[in-house]
């Protein structure tokens, strides 16, 4: 017994050494980008720049892998992958007025694939209405509805149910795609009430009617739900944009593990700091690492870890930095404010 647990301990060690080797590494390697938070748009931005092969990419990712975690791969387990999980950074919020004073879990993913890998997998695009608002408040026509269609349509790849039933009668397949990366479906295990569901919108109608889908821009009414799955697993982030195929190319390395704290300043440009280096701890060995990119930082640590790491970097409110003891750099009064949550 007492072998075992001293070869388990030694391997143990022998990982924490690897892991920091490993790291230390990456930090020697030239990077032309560093994208910081491997989630939604962290898993995506790896995906597109190493399509390139002449950019040099470092995902760096807080969490640990999502392969293989047979919890968060099932779709029905979902409701356990989050709070007080190894996969959930396990916030809190503070005490809620409109909730009678209570502070409530406020689950965000901390694991590659962000949290497409333990959210409840509704796949929901908005509305026509909401798209073509973005357009009018930006003085921008890229946001209208109808111009992102075309990357709605690449992102999406629509397939069949598990149970390889017809969905004609549930989904418009007209505003769906068969051709992109994240795999798409409805509910293969039907129930029993399903059935009195729909039923019931033929009688109400109004604002009950039957909406045969929900993602053609159009979101009122009642209808069938469309899940972020491919057969009987989850599809996530990861699971698509950082597929094998995908985490195979030699110019995209990916550390776990690694939480970044905050971002140094390298120099100016034009007379405006340049921020270029990452500072991140590594959690097999707590030692701190520093890397730096040729080109950009991309900082995509979700809506918590984004403006954490620029309010640690000195890039906030001064008063409010000062307040902590954080030296300004840019003074950004935005960073950290108007959040909104439905």
């Amino acid at each position: 017994m007492f072998a075992l647990i001293n070869t388990l301990v030694l391997a143990l060690a022998l990982n924490r050494l690897s892991l920091a080797a490993l790291a230390a590494n990456f930090t020697n390697n030239p990077y032309d980008f560093i994208v910081v938070g491997g989630g939604n748009a962290g898993a995506v931005l790896a995906n597109r720049l190493t399509e390139n092969p002449n950019y040099h990419v470092l995902l760096i990712e807080a969490g640990p892998d999502d392969e293989g975690v047979l919890r968060l791969e099932i779709p029905f387990l979902c409701h356990e992958d989050t709070p007080n999980t190894p996969w959930d950074w396990n916030y809190t919020t503070v005490a809620q007025p409109g909730l009678g004073g209570r502070s409530i879990p406020y689950p965000r993913g901390h694991v590659l694939g962000g949290s497409s890998s333990v959210n409840y997998l509704f796949y929901t695009r908005g509305t026509r209405d909401d798209f073509n608002r973005y357009a009018k408040v930006t003085g921008d026509q890229g946001w209208s509805w109808n111009n992102m269609q075309q990357y709605f349509k690449k992102n999406e790849n629509f397939t069949a149910p598990v149970d390889h039933h017809d969905v004609s009668n549930q989904v418009d397949l007209k505003v769906h795609s068969t051709s992109g990366i994240m795999p798409v479906s409805v509910s293969g295990f039907p129930t029993p009430i399903d059935g009195r569901i729909i039923d019931a919108t033929s009688q109400l109608k109004g604002d009950f009617s039957f909406n045969l889908d929900i993602n053609s821009g159009n979101g009122l009414g009642f209808g069938w739900v469309q899940t972020t799955t491919n057969g009987p697993r989850r599809s996530s982030s990861s699971t698509s944009y950082l597929a094998p195929n995908f985490r195979q190319r030699p110019n995209l390395h990916i550390v776990l593990g690694a939480r970044v704290s905050r971002l140094l300043q390298t120099g100016t440009v034009k007379g405006l700091p340049e921020f270029r280096s990452v500072e991140y701890r590594l959690e097999s060995d707590g030692s701190i690492q520093h890397v730096t990119a040729t080109r950009e930082v991309i900082l995509s640590a979700g809506t918590v870890g984004t403006p954490q790491i620029l309010l640690n970097s000195g890039i906030g409110k001064t008063t409010d930095l000062k307040a902590v003891g954080i030296k300004p750099i840019v003074d950004l009064a935005d960073v950290g404010e108007n959040m909104s949550d439905h």
